[in-house]
């Protein structure tokens, strides 16, 4: 559980699978997964944007924090029912809207040790 939005999708094709077939294992696992995923979140929050990943910890690029960090955190709390995971959502687009929120994800893109390297000298 390092990619954010790689646990959820595969969370989604869990629950998507318990849904279509019934078996309660599935659904079980699908209900473990949900509650491993909501329980990291917090870590994902940088207080002022998404990270992309936890390992790194580097602020998730514009388009995944709008178009799939906030929609898979909302689909998320409305098939968990978990209103923590909606706020986060709502926070989490807040730091979208906010000019002081992307001034400060500017500054750390160009700032993170990791993005700073050319990807041929890794």
């Amino acid at each position: 559980m390092r990619v954010l939005n790689g646990h959820i999708y595969a969370l989604l094709g869990v629950a998507d699978f318990a849904r279509v077939s019934g078996d309660p294992v599935a659904h079980q696992r699908w209900r473990k997964a949900a509650r491993t995923a909501i329980r990291h979140l917090p870590a994902y929050d940088l207080g002022y944007w998404s990270a992309y990943d936890l390992r790194w910890r580097e602020p998730a690029t514009l388009h995944y924090q709008r178009n799939i960090h906030v929609p898979l955190l909302r689909i998320l709390a409305e098939l968990t029912g978990d209103t923590e995971v909606a706020k986060r959502a709502d926070r989490w687009e807040r730091y979208y809207r906010s000019r002081v929120s992307r001034a400060r994800w500017q500054l750390a893109i160009r700032l993170h040790p990791r993005l700073k390297r050319p990807p041929w000298k890794e």
